[in-house]
């Protein structure tokens, strides 16, 4: 069957343009303290966005939200990250060259504590 058929594309538009107008709402009243002035901005970029230029907002916000999702940090893993080589390979050098995670964090609690036994008063 066909998905215009069955309406799958007009739902999926319908339910992106929900999205990108709550995130336009939640992007300018986080960024706009004036109610009055949030509301008129508000107003303006719906209008806008989804009403007047929706199919250019539609792809940049598909794109947007892709990258949001992890696209973008599968794709720095798939060309930086395998670059250098295996992740065990990336670990054993960061191990060489840094130490144990948490490494100082210890040693400066193995020292407070030596130095609180050393304390006569106690």
């Amino acid at each position: 069957m066909d998905l215009t058929i069955l309406g799958f594309g007009d739902d999926f538009n319908l339910i992106l343009k929900i999205f990108f107008v709550l995130a336009i709402i939640a992007f300018v009243r986080q960024k706009v303290t004036h109610n009055k002035f949030a509301l008129f901005l508000i107003t303006i970029s719906i209008v806008a966005m989804v009403f007047l230029f929706w199919p250019l907002f539609r792809t940049a916000y598909i794109i947007y939200t892709l990258l949001a999702i992890g696209v973008a940090g599968i794709l720095v893993d798939f060309f930086f990250i395998s670059a250098g080589g295996s992740a065990e390979e990336m670990m054993g050098k960061k191990m060489e060259t840094h130490g144990t995670p948490g490494g100082l964090e210890q040693m400066s609690r193995n020292k407070a504590m030596q130095s609180a036994r050393k304390r006569p008063g106690r």
